[in-house]
């Protein structure tokens, strides 16, 4: 019986797998902002970013973009010289502002309802500081807004070349591909703040983050469901290389784990069915594989069934994401694949039971998730 449900879940995910694929095929090539060009404002919420900030504003004073672009750097409190280096540029990159996030407030919602506030764009993007964008970044992401586009989501992509980071960027790279197919499908689920673009006037009228404003992470997903829930769509992906946003993974194993469990921290917050059934599908796939394996080894499961159902798994993990990377110009390792059919479940199941402590460290600073 074990054997059964194990290999009808493993076949109702590749199942799904195909779903994306579609999704992803159907999402059409955007173009380029030629014909308007509104008022962008470039919201950067910022905490110890010195090692990294600078070359990021070089990057976005650097836009082809014809309209006006107005950039915000927003310090949540930093305590290294990250705001010291904003200073210093101020008067060499036009359009450039440092706001300290107000005494009392903290966090990235906090800095970016700060940012919306002050504002002078009609459209707002958003991205970490420690990213990287090219310099047809601002016009990729405004050709997507036609006008019943509200929320733009970007490609990011993690860059380096130890055997840690290419783990990472494939794994990470298999949750971008999976929020841009859902939007392909109409069923948004999830965006990343490290590249992100919306209307001012869509945030203001959807009241930003309140709401959510307990929950440390999830101000892309939150903001996104919001707007779901307001407008019933008006989400968008931008399929372009320009659009590409590019940062560095996670330094550390820790750090990594720090990350993943932020991350899981907000799935008890998130209000839409379809979300909440895609994370438990997630996870149920995750405990089952766990599970599983431990089955074989009470000779419950063919440990022969249990392999080649994670290779079937690996293979059209393999297809969906190779068909995401092709367009970005990248090759997708089989061999990792495969080795991350077997590390995945374990830190997914892993960061979900230590979400449930709602308390990590992030950037130096104990906050609740």
């Amino acid at each position: 019986m074990w054997s059964w449900i194990f290999a009808i879940l493993i076949l109702t995910y590749c199942l799904g797998v195909i779903y994306l694929w579609l999704g992803w095929e159907q999402l059409p090539i955007t173009l380029v902002a030629d014909e308007t060009t509104p008022k962008v404002t470039v919201l950067i919420p910022v905490r110890n970013e010195a090692p990294h900030i600078q070359a990021l504003l070089m990057d976005i004073s650097r836009q082809n973009y014809a309209g006006d672009i107005e950039i915000l750097v927003i310090d949540d409190h930093s305590t290294d010289n990250t705001a010291a280096i904003v200073t210093a540029l101020l008067g060499k990159i036009p359009n450039l502002t440092l706001l300290p996030l107000a005494v009392g407030r903290e966090g990235k919602k906090a800095a970016i309802t700060q940012g919306v506030s002050e504002a002078g764009g009609t459209i707002v993007l958003t991205t970490d500081g420690d990213c990287r964008v090219a310099k047809g970044w601002v016009a990729a992401m405004l050709g997507v807004f036609k006008e019943d586009v509200h929320l733009v989501s970007g490609p990011v992509k993690f860059t380096g070349s130890r055997v840690w980071n290419k783990m990472l960027q494939l794994e990470f790279s298999a949750l971008i591909a999976s929020g841009a197919a859902f939007i392909g499908l109409g069923k948004p689920v999830m965006a990343n703040g490290a590249n992100l673009a919306f209307r001012k006037q869509t945030f203001l009228n959807v009241h930003g983050f309140e709401g959510n404003e307990n929950t440390a992470s999830g101000d892309d997903v939150f903001l996104l469901h919001k707007i779901l829930d307001t407008y019933g769509g008006g989400i968008a992906f931008a399929k372009n290389t320009e659009a590409m946003v590019r940062t560095q993974p996670p330094g550390s194993f820790l750090t990594f784990i720090q990350q993943r469990v932020r991350w899981a921290g907000k799935w008890r917050a998130y209000t839409q069915l379809f979300t909440q059934l895609v994370a438990l599908g997630v996870a149920l796939v995750s405990i089952t594989v766990l599970v599983a394996f431990f089955y074989v080894l009470s000779h419950c499961i063919s440990p022969f069934l249990y392999v080649n159902l994670l290779v079937v798994k690996a293979f059209f993990d393999y297809l969906f994401l190779r068909a995401f990377a092709r367009f970005w110009g990248d090759k997708v390792n089989l061999l990792r694949v495969l080795i991350l059919q077997i590390i995945h479940p374990v830190y997914v199941v892993f960061t979900a039971f230590f979400s449930l402590q709602k308390k990590y460290v992030w950037k130096g600073r104990k906050v609740k998730s």
